[in-house]
């Protein structure tokens, strides 16, 4: 089955500093896709949202690995 994402809110000192970040809306413009979508993926496990301080954020490695598999 598909790994759900878990609903946990990420405390600030779990931030990598190494690690880039995307608005909802970057992700979106990124991957082509509209918001309802980025929330049904998040649902079914297949690209996880992040709470970081308030703000609901994916992981640019995350978009990125989605970006290689529709390319391919």
């Amino acid at each position: 089955g598909s790994e759900m994402c878990k609903e946990t809110g990420i405390r600030d000192s779990f931030i990598r500093p190494e690690e880039d970040y995307l608005t909802i809306k970057e992700a979106s413009q990124i991957l082509h896709t509209d918001k309802s979508t980025l929330w049904r993926w998040h649902k079914i496990g297949y690209l996880c949202r992040l709470e970081i301080g308030g703000k609901r954020l994916y992981r640019k490695s995350d978009v990125d690995a989605i970006l290689q598999k529709e390319n391919n």
